[in-house]
């Protein structure tokens, strides 16, 4: 696979409703990833599913796409090792933070009275603001490595793997669960999802749950009940 400088080998999916949002989600992709990389903003979705397969669609010329919130400031991505990760036809979806094994709620960091390294894994930088200026901070789950599921906030893969692999527009709705779903799936068909030590981020939201939160989780554990009972893959 290429790796000249000078090649878009990167699309990084964002569905964008906020142009300072947008503006300063650029300005992160030209440093981490400098002129190897095109960001794609989907406006107007009815939903993040649908916009990150419309964003799918769109990536159809590059080797690996990235899907990122909107409000993050990123510090660093080591893309030679994140992409000789992508490259290993065993993996699924790379990202920051997930769960060894997903809980039966559902909830990807409810360790409930066990250890979080036990069955967590990762971590996620956030960031506020307070009176005395921005305080940010990472939150440590566990060790890097195999998961079952992995957080949204950022997620990568190869473009290839997308070939098989959509969200379940016809399912669900709304801004949640997303990722859950997809990253399950991925393990489902048989591909290794791992978290990544070579991201540096900082996210503006602080998982506070929308009002669609719990419908999509309800529906989700629905879904998985069904998609249990297909043979593989399918």
């Amino acid at each position: 696979m290429s790796r000249e400088n000078n090649a878009i080998r990167w699309s990084v999916v964002v569905s964008s409703r906020n142009d300072a949002l947008g503006m300063n989600t650029e300005r992160w992709i030209g440093k981490c990833f400098g002129s190897a990389a095109a960001p794609v903003f989907i406006e107007g979705a009815e939903s993040i599913f649908a916009a990150y397969n419309r964003g799918i669609e769109l990536s159809s010329g590059s080797d690996y796409v990235c899907f990122a919130h909107e409000d993050l400031d990123v510090a660093g991505i080591d893309v030679e090792r994140l992409e000789l990760l992508l490259d290993d036809p065993e993996t699924g979806f790379v990202g920051a933070a997930g769960a060894i094994k997903l809980p039966e709620n559902a909830c990807w960091w409810d360790h409930g009275n066990e250890p979080a390294e036990l069955l967590l894994s990762g971590a996620a930088g956030h960031q506020k603001r307070e009176k005395q200026g921005v305080v940010r901070w990472r939150n440590i789950y566990g060790p890097f490595g195999p998961v079952e599921v992995l957080d949204g906030v950022i997620l990568f893969c190869r473009r290839s793997l997308l070939d098989e692999l959509r969200w379940d527009e016809s399912s669900f709705g709304g801004w949640d669960f997303y990722d859950i779903s997809i990253t399950w799936e991925a393990s489902r068909r048989g591909y290794v999802n791992r978290t990544f030590d070579g991201i540096e981020f900082y996210h503006w939201g602080l998982g506070e749950l929308r009002s669609g939160w719990e419908e999509n989780r309800r529906r989700f554990l629905e879904w998985k009940r069904l998609r249990e009972r297909l043979l593989v893959p399918g």
